[in-house]
């Protein structure tokens, strides 16, 4: 099968620049395992340490290979259409699971305690990997994460804890109100928490709830920042940071990025989104595991998805 040039090239470099990590496990032969993952070059530390005590205990080598979300979709249908791959163990946004669920097995065919795991995961978390027809557990939490209220600590003295709260820091400071604007998937987790925050239900739109937080975005919106229709996760993070904006929402990968500048805590700091009529709502986030149809080491790939949900490696991720 001819795959197109403009599409093998950028695969092929990106196993080529993968990061390799190698355990010693005397007297086994050698077994690897190829991870793709999302990870930006602050967490990857981590990830080595990691993977290689994954690899001293098990004897499985991990080839790590970092890339975004949207290399790791483009890598893993173009191997799901050749009938063969490499790549054993993915990581997928949660917004791509059911558009995939179909390129990844079943997570209950793997020797895999599924019921130890469930016990700390979050149930709405836990059914996020539940997808696909038939409805099957085919992708399990590996990294969650939900947006927080990201605000310049020089011009609030404290964040604003509610919608009118936040509509006074908008008429007190107009044009310095942020949200991610541009038309991505991004736009539509900064409105929805407002819908849930009202009571509403995305699913029911004409809901008094949902047309009740569409007005107050309305009176909101009157005080955005004009480059508001282009803000995405990291032009609106730059935005902050160059003081063109005093708040806005944001995922937790912007704390290392600002930590690493000198900006939080200090000048920049993190608060909840503010409350609506109906209480606090967010977006829950993040990545999840899945095997691939064409994975040629599938049980191996099943042993390294197990070892990163459990809940001390999880613990080690996060600290």
């Amino acid at each position: 099968m001819h795959m197109p040039g403009g599409l093998l090239r950028p695969l092929l470099v990106a196993f080529l620049t993968g990061l390799t990590l190698v355990g010693c496990h005397s007297g086994k032969p050698a077994r690897q395992v190829t991870f793709l993952a999302a990870l930006l070059p602050s967490e990857q530390m981590t990830y080595r340490e990691v993977l290689t005590d994954f690899s001293h205990r098990t004897g499985i080598r991990v080839k790590l290979v970092a890339q975004q979300y949207a290399q790791i979709r483009e890598a893993l249908e173009a191997e799901l259409q050749a009938g063969r791959g490499e790549i054993d163990l993915v990581e997928l946004d949660v917004y791509l699971l059911p558009i995939l669920a179909d390129a990844v097995q079943p997570l209950d065919t793997f020797r895999i305690d599924l019921d130890s795991l469930r016990r700390h995961v979050p149930r709405d978390a836990w059914r996020a990997g539940v997808t696909g027809k038939p409805l099957r557990l085919r992708f399990l939490p590996h990294r969650l994460n939900w947006q927080a209220l990201f605000y310049d600590a020089t011009v609030l003295t404290r964040p604003p804890a509610t919608w009118e709260e936040l509509l006074q820091v908008a008429r007190d400071h107009p044009g310095a109100i942020g949200l991610k604007g541009a038309h991505y998937e991004g736009l539509v987790c900064d409105v929805f928490p407002f819908v849930w925050q009202a009571g509403g239900d995305v699913l029911h739109p004409d809901s008094p709830e949902v047309l009740q937080a569409m007005r107050f975005l309305v009176r909101l919106a009157q005080f955005f920042n004009p480059s508001v229709q282009s803000y995405k996760e990291s032009s609106i993070l730059q935005a902050q940071e160059h003081r063109e904006i005093i708040l806005h929402p944001n995922w937790p990968f912007a704390v290392p990025l600002l930590k690493n500048k000198g900006l939080l805590p200090g000048r920049i700091r993190t608060a909840p989104l503010p409350r609506g009529p109906a209480g606090t709502a967010t977006v829950l986030g993040g990545g999840y595991l899945g095997i691939p149809r064409t994975a040629p080491h599938a049980d191996l790939a099943a042993r390294l998805l197990a070892y990163l949900t459990y809940r001390t490696t999880q613990h080690r991720l996060l600290t």
